[in-house]
């Protein structure tokens, strides 16, 4: 297998992962939102599904950068090869490679 393939397998994975991470957040938080109760204290459960809301809203923006994420990858062919830089490509330089 080629670096090329190596790397993009790499990045397909991370990018599975973090969808899976954040789908279980967002699910967890709605059974959360959906399980508050209203008790006595009033101020406390406002307070819960105020935080409770606010993690959504970011397990929303990253899901967000995930579909992205996915978007770009979808854009790669890493069967592509230049000498001019574009989406997929290796570059080796004296103090790191990039993808």
């Amino acid at each position: 297998m080629k670096i090329k393939e190596k790397l993009y397998e790499q990045c397909v994975i991370y990018v599975a992962n973090r969808l899976k991470t954040v789908e279980e957040i967002m699910i967890s938080n709605q059974k959360g939102l959906e399980s508050e109760t209203k008790s006595s204290a009033g101020d406390k459960h406002e307070t819960g599904r105020a935080m409770l809301q606010l993690e959504m809203e970011k397990a929303g923006q990253q899901l967000h950068g995930i579909v992205k994420m996915k978007e770009i990858l979808s854009k790669i062919n890493i069967e592509n090869t230049s000498e001019i830089a574009h989406l997929g490509s290796v570059i080796k330089t004296t103090k790191a490679s990039f993808f």
